[in-house]
């Protein structure tokens, strides 16, 4: 049986169609089949695992500790002669989330003994060779599974029965991040929702010689349907961590999975290299020229450790780019308060942290200039343009549409809809000014994803600028002029950032193309395909350029053909097949073709990774990727698997 844990609130359960394998797990009914699961999960290899011992079971419940958010940075147990010795206490806490003093939740966690529990748990880091020596103690009143302390192989698994104590142990091997954790089995089972979610910490292998870095754990609580609270070093926003830094500062951090989803991780106004991917079982550090990306998607259980340079002053943000993970919506799950339909709050001054919640740090780059939103350059902007935020009443039901209408000359009719809007195209090193006009009913901000500009236009109102002077929410019948010089050629994205859930999924998106100098667009042989969500409720669904049912296009044989993918769905990911369609009128039995790969992100890839591969293509939320194809004449069938599936017929001449 298969469970899906996040998907959006209004859809049937039974309807979604789950196309990321790291969102589902299989139930295992048995203990047996529980510890065949969490023999996969295990930490770098090491020895094998003593079996546990049992005890009585916990009878009498005592007053519950209060948790102690874990930044991640002090290491846990004593290190004596390359041997490290922990001892760990997994108990019921009350976790807070937000405040300390705020909403408090009941959880299972760990902690070291004789210290407060932690979420994430305490921080296990050594170098490779040491040898981790881990004494559990199950102060639960149920019985514990804990995995990835302990050696690969058929006893990788710790069960401890409630009450007891169990050991662990193992040699950290290849040098890396990893993760480990529990799980609870209440009679013969492992309940999925809601359990030992916060049993987790972070394994971090170093090697002779480590450098600075920081260690991010993501976790959640429950995984249920539309009720949950999400977490980074057991906080979620606007409680996280303010990370300080100085203008020229280099970044290294680790990032670790411990919910049951994947997560596109977005760095705003930055671009950050990819040193390693990797889960909690094995580190893979990149060889050759690494990916250089704005947008990390990470799976089920995965990790990875980026590099990145705060080349510019000004406030900046680092999150999930799953709305559904970031919506101020999730704050009510604390309470359980149903959300109202619009923020109940839209304080400029206070709007990012009134918006947002869950899976989001603020990050601070002081010194230089820039930040607060320079004058206006001496040599006026080589393009303008003028962006028009348009509503139409009841496009989706009850709901409005949305849209963006580039006007450079007369003005749009007030009702007029462009779902997605036209490509808003540009030119690398050449200055731009966009005036944004809103005439919707509500407060916008526009973000300029991928775009490496000053902070202040970067469209996170309340927050982007710098302590002095931040950018302001877009009022309704009002303007704000965005000033931009894009430093390379690429596929970008526009969209909106206050309230995203809902103003993008009603149609507020477009894609940002930025040219060499010289070059002009020319749409009969460079495509856009944008995956969006269409509407919101029971009847919303994902689509291609604005409709669940893209027309077939034509396109032109034996010439060079450049596909420009993205995804700014609020919480889909998307597959895309390209195939040859001339022999069956079935998708899944044409021939896949072949295209070479040759960008990320409005990055081009170095040439290692500039590949001719067959044409098959994942797309978190967030990411943009451009391939090239040459295509004979014939019907080839590009096909989208995501909450629908659908596809758009390419006629060939």
């Amino acid at each position: 049986m298969s469970v899906r844990f996040e998907r959006r609130g209004s859809a049937n359960p039974q309807q979604r169609r789950v196309i990321n394998s790291t969102l589902e797990n299989r139930a295992m009914p048995t203990v047996s089949g529980i510890l065949l699961l969490l023999a996969s999960l295990t930490g770098p290899l090491g020895a094998q695992n003593p079996a546990a011992t049992d005890g009585a079971r916990v009878t009498a419940r005592q007053a519950e500790p209060s948790v102690a958010a874990n930044d991640n940075r002090t290491p846990a147990g004593t290190l004596r002669r390359g041997v490290l010795a922990l001892t760990l206490v997994a108990q019921r806490a009350r976790w807070h989330p937000e405040a300390d003093d705020g909403p408090a939740l009941d959880i299972e966690a760990l902690g070291e003994e004789g210290k407060p529990p932690t979420i994430p748990g305490p921080l296990v880091r050594v170098r490779a060779g040491t040898r981790i020596e881990t004494t559990i103690r199950n102060a639960l009143p149920d019985t514990l599974l804990v995995f990835g302390l302990s050696g690969s192989g058929s006893r990788d698994t710790v069960r401890i029965a409630p009450g007891a104590s169990g050991r662990a142990r193992l040699t950290a091997g290849t040098p890396g991040t990893y993760g480990y954790g529990g799980a609870t089995i209440v009679g013969d089972s492992l309940p999925q929702l809601g359990t030992g979610n916060q049993l987790l910490g972070a394994l971090i292998v170093d090697d002779a010689n480590p450098r600075p870095d920081r260690v991010f754990v993501l976790s959640i609580w429950p995984p249920a349907p539309g009720h949950f609270v999400m977490a980074i070093n057991g906080k979620s926003w606007p409680h996280t961590e303010r990370l300080d830094m100085s203008a020229g500062d280099s970044a290294h951090w680790r990032v670790i999975n411990g919910t049951r989803g994947r997560h596109p991780m977005h760095l705003h106004g930055f671009y950050f290299r990819i040193d390693a991917r990797g889960s909690w079982a094995a580190d893979s550090a990149m060889r050759g020229e690494r990916p250089t990306v704005v947008t990390e998607s990470v799976p089920y259980r995965g990790t990875f450790s980026m590099t990145w340079t705060a080349e510019r002053p000004g406030n900046w943000l680092f999150h999930c780019h799953d709305a559904l993970h970031t919506s101020w919506r999730r704050r009510f799950n604390l309470t359980g308060e149903r959300p109202p339909q619009t923020p109940p709050v839209h304080d400029a001054a206070h709007h990012v942290e009134q918006d947002m919640s869950g899976l989001v740090l603020g990050i601070r780059v002081r010194g230089g200039s820039g930040g607060a939103g320079p004058a206006p350059a001496s040599n006026p902007a080589q393009h303008r343009v003028r962006l028009v935020v348009n509503e139409k009443p009841g496009v989706y039901g009850r709901e409005p549409g949305y849209s963006y209408v580039a006007s450079d000359s007369a003005e749009p009719a007030r009702d007029s809809l462009e779902i997605p809007a036209r490509p808003l195209v540009l030119t690398r090193g050449e200055r731009a000014e966009i005036t944004v006009v809103n005439r919707l009913s509500i407060p916008t901000a526009v973000h300029w994803h991928g775009i490496e500009l000053d902070s202040y236009y970067d469209g996170v109102a309340g927050w982007s600028g710098d302590g002095t002077s931040k950018a302001p929410l877009i009022a309704p019948g009002d303007s704000f002029v965005v000033r931009m010089t894009p430093p390379r050629a690429g596929t970008f994205i526009f969209h909106a950032h206050a309230d995203d859930m809902r103003q993008i999924a009603l149609g507020l998106y477009g894609a940002l193309i930025v040219l060499p100098p010289g070059e002009t667009w020319q749409p009969a042989n460079d495509h856009v395909f944008l995956v969006s969500q269409i509407g919101r409720g029971q009847g919303a669904k994902v689509g291609l350029n604005g409709s669940v049912v893209p027309s077939p296009l034509t396109l032109a044989a034996g010439v060079r053909h450049r596909l420009r993918f993205i995804n700014i769905s609020v919480e889909d990911d998307a597959e895309f097949t390209l195939r040859s369609d001339t022999s069956s009128t079935s998708s899944r039995d044409a021939s896949l073709v072949t295209w070479r790969a040759v960008a990320k992100d409005g990055a081009d890839l170095p040439p290692s990774q500039a590949t001719t591969r067959p044409a098959t293509l994942r797309v978190a939320p967030g990411e943009t990727y451009d391939y090239d194809v040459t295509l004979v004449p014939g019907r080839y069938r590009l096909s989208v698997k995501s909450y629908n599936d659908f596809s758009v017929i390419l006629d060939v001449r």
